[in-house]
């Protein structure tokens, strides 16, 4: 079990990796959020390549 140091208000807290649930990825349209989301869903899935199409939707799910 590794952790990882975040400097949190100027004070390090250490974070156990394995406890992350939730993850936010904020940019302008075509920055490349769902592109990078989906890489590292490739990626956590033991896959290491990226998935294709897992986060898009379609207009009746919004």
């Amino acid at each position: 079990m590794g952790g990882d140091e975040l400097m949190r208000g100027g004070i390090s807290v250490a974070v156990e990796t394995e406890t992350i649930r939730n993850v936010c990825l904020i940019g302008h349209r075509g920055s490349g959020k769902t592109s990078i989301a989906e890489g590292m869903i490739g990626l956590a899935s033991g896959r290491g390549a990226p998935t294709s199409g897992v986060l898009y939707y379609t207009d009746e799910e919004t």
